[in-house]
């Protein structure tokens, strides 16, 4: 390991990922995409540590944010690393009420449309209505102001600066008497996509540090949240099939070994079935490949539909499918595969 030094900024550790193979055609485009992926995650990882640590001014504050994101378990769901924030805000500033929001596109990637709504991932502090998982508009809320504005927002009395808004919805009581607010956006790949919302219940303002703080914190969050993303997008790549979405045959073997373990383990009982698509050549040959496709892709939707989320189902090969039940009888797994 060597350090690399770009230009003038902090040293980091330099780290290269290295797949052995007895020549470089023997590596497969699938793995070389998997390799491109892992290499421009961990580089973008680099560039925001990089940026982070610029920005941050005090060593307390530097020290706290980056232990934070040491922290982060990206194989765990998104909730765990919004709740490592809730820490990190809770230790930085004084308030009321605690929102983050994500547009709701943002649960699904794919879409490249805006967004018209935003969900609640966390709520802490004084309760409201408004909780974990509860849906808003992002047009005419003061919680969805900074999505679309891409801006923060500091105020002391939030209903005399925002007049014409409410904090989430036109219909909501008028009981929730918060009156300063400190709100900055959540950056993701340059778009900015949610908002993180504090809130006083008294006219006590945030400071110019506050805002500054928030809005680093803003930047790291959404970070952290593309971290997750590219994180994700790795590892079903390595352990998926691209046709069909299911396991595929490296992963299927993997799992089968430590499931026999576990049952052996636990004394409990598992069936494995294995079969294939009578004929199947014979329709890529009539009616192409593309419908070949198809029918993978539908079969192995009938599959997942018919078993439950603990069993593995894996695309085995080409037309060949493989099914582990788990902590089952011979009887229950006879069922199971007629009904297949």
């Amino acid at each position: 390991m060597r350090h690399i030094q770009p230009g003038n900024s902090p040293w980091y550790p330099g780290r290269i990922c290295l797949k052995p193979v007895d020549h470089f055609t023997d590596a497969t485009d699938r793995e070389m995409g998997i390799l491109k992926q892992l290499g421009e995650f961990v580089s973008f990882g680099l560039e925001n540590l990089e940026s982070l640590e610029k920005h941050i001014l005090g060593e307390d504050s530097k020290s706290l944010i980056l232990e934070i994101v040491s922290n982060l378990d990206f194989k765990s769901d998104a909730q765990n690393i919004f709740n490592q924030f809730k820490y990190l805000l809770r230790t930085f500033f004084k308030y009321d009420r605690l929102t983050v929001s994500l547009r709701k596109d943002t649960e699904n990637r794919r879409k490249l449309d805006k967004g018209v709504s935003s969900i609640i991932k966390l709520a802490d502090g004084e309760k409201d209505d408004f909780v974990e998982g509860s849906e808003f508009p992002i047009n005419g809320s003061l919680h969805g102001l900074p999505v679309v504005s891409r801006t923060s927002i500091h105020t002391t009395d939030w209903r005399q600066s925002h007049p014409n808004m409410a904090r989430f919805r036109s219909s909501e009581p008028d009981e929730y008497a918060f009156q300063s607010v400190l709100a900055s956006p959540i950056i993701i790949e340059g778009e900015s996509r949610g908002s993180i919302v504090l809130e006083r219940v008294d006219a006590q303002p945030f400071s110019s540090m506050d805002v500054n703080d928030l809005e680093l914190i803003g930047q790291v969050l959404g970070s952290a949240l593309r971290w997750r993303y590219e994180y994700k997008k790795i590892h079903t790549n390595a352990t998926h099939d691209g046709l069909s979405g299911l396991f595929n045959h490296q992963t299927f073997k993997e799992r089968f070994t430590d499931e026999i373990q576990r049952a052996a383990r636990f004394q409990q009982k598992m069936a494995v079935m294995i079969f294939d698509l009578d004929k199947f050549k014979k329709v890529n040959d009539t009616h192409g490949h593309q419908y070949g496709d198809y029918v993978i892709q539908t079969v192995s939707k009938i599959m997942q539909d018919n078993v439950r989320a603990v069993d593995v189902v894996a695309r085995y090969g080409g037309e060949e499918f493989a099914v582990i039940l788990i902590n089952t009888t011979a009887v229950m797994s006879n069922m199971v595969a007629r009904e297949l």
